[in-house]
């Protein structure tokens, strides 16, 4: 590959202070300015993100592509870039990341080094010094490998830092609107792919950082949002091994489900603080209790998610 042409694809939904700061690491990149596009799908947004996109692009002679939509959820927002994108290369990021200099080159290396892969993802980092960002961004990495038929593979990456052939979507389909939120869309796609005989490649020098789930509180609602999206992909996915443990069958299976996972609140937090720790290099006594916290907190909400997309019958009824 020389220099092929990109597609980066962001779905936003009012957030245009944070979008702006992913837009300029966007065009401040290592790859020739001509040789990609930036399209942002507004997902039914009523801030200023379209007139702060129009003073950029005036500002520095850009032109990043808007497109609004009805509130539809990111995975629709995603499908209407993809309908829009010119390049067989689609790349897409979040409005609350920052996107290293050379993360385009990085992609385009990636593809070009392994002609069978299909999908790339890389490494998200949390912000410097966030310790309950960095617990969110540990676990999410421990779910991009699992043991399929007793091999070792790739079945996942979030799409705050992944790039998708074009060709994805032809022979897997697009991301699935039944999920509303961010959250269980992408870990569908990417096992679809894979269950299709797509490769997924991890390359560690793409790298994303992401200003998500600093506060207890925000994780808290992110992992809420998990439990109600990974719930669905269960529903559609039943042999994902990544949620191979999630219960949607009937209420005594779903109660029981209920009762072991609140019983492996603790020894999840026990077994997972010192790999977080490891993995994250997080150092010191209050840095290692605010780990602990932080991988309960998850824990309880992401199972009150499921609970809570078990009992939005109405949406459910849609593919049970």
């Amino acid at each position: 590959m020389n220099n092929p042409f990109i597609s980066v694809i962001i779905p936003t939904h009012n957030r245009s202070s944070s979008l702006k700061k992913t837009l300029l690491s966007l065009m401040n990149q290592t790859y020739p300015k001509d040789r990609y596009e930036i399209i942002i799908v507004d997902d039914g947004g009523r801030d200023n993100t379209e007139k702060m996109i129009k003073e950029l692009n005036k500002q520095t002679n850009s032109n990043i592509n808007y497109f609004w939509q009805k509130n539809r959820g990111p995975a629709a927002a995603r499908n209407l870039g993809i309908k829009h994108a010119k390049a067989d290369i689609i790349a897409f990021t979040d409005d609350d990341c920052i996107v290293n200099p050379d993360w385009l080159e990085k992609i385009i290396e990636a593809f070009s080094k392994d002609k069978d892969a299909m999908i790339v993802g890389g490494e998200t980092l949390p912000p410097k010094g966030r310790i309950v960002a960095a617990v969110g961004q540990g676990l999410t990495k421990n779910a991009f490998f699992d043991y399929v038929n007793g091999k070792k593979e790739t079945i996942f990456f979030p799409t705050c830092n992944a790039a998708f052939r074009k060709e994805v979507f032809k022979k897997a389909g697009y991301f699935d609107e039944d999920f509303p939120l961010a959250a269980g869309e992408d870990l569908e796609i990417c096992w679809r792919a894979f269950k299709k005989g797509m490769k997924l490649l991890y390359e560690p020098s793409l790298i994303v950082t992401h200003y998500c789930n600093s506060s207890l509180c925000a994780y808290a609602r992110q992992s809420f949002n998990y439990g109600r999206g990974n719930y669905i992909a269960k529903l559609k996915q039943p042999d994902h091994p990544v949620i191979k443990g999630l219960e949607t069958g009937g209420r005594w299976a779903f109660f029981k489900y209920c009762i072991r996972e609140l019983l492996y609140i603790f020894p999840f937090a026990f077994i997972f603080t010192p790999r977080i720790k490891k993995e994250e290099k997080i150092r010191g006594a209050w840095n290692s209790f605010v780990v602990v916290i932080s991988l309960i907190t998850h824990r309880i909400s992401y199972l009150a998610g499921n609970i809570s997309e078990r009992r939005n019958i109405r949406h459910l009824k849609r593919f049970i």
